[in-house]
């Protein structure tokens, strides 16, 4: 696998769009190769703190855009 490829495979496992034989097939390949394993940990971890960042929000960001949003909807009364 080409590097993109691998990425992309990699990807596809952790949001479960493999089908059933790619499964099998990574599933043995990231059971020999420790380098693709920890590129899938690696990713694995990525992913978590970027959905962790989706649903948690920095209060700053919330707070600028509820002024935002109320300086909005006064302007329009």
């Amino acid at each position: 696998m080409d590097q993109n490829s691998t990425i992309n495979t990699l990807l596809q496992k952790i949001y479960g769009e493999l089908s059933q034989n790619e499964e099998v097939e990574l599933a043995n390949l990231l059971s020999i190769d420790e380098v693709l394993e920890d590129e899938m940990n690696s990713l694995l971890f990525t992913v978590e703190l970027l959905d962790k960042a989706y649903t948690e929000p920095n209060q700053t960001s919330v707070q600028l855009i509820l002024e935002e949003s109320l300086k909005t909807q006064l302007e329009t009364h």
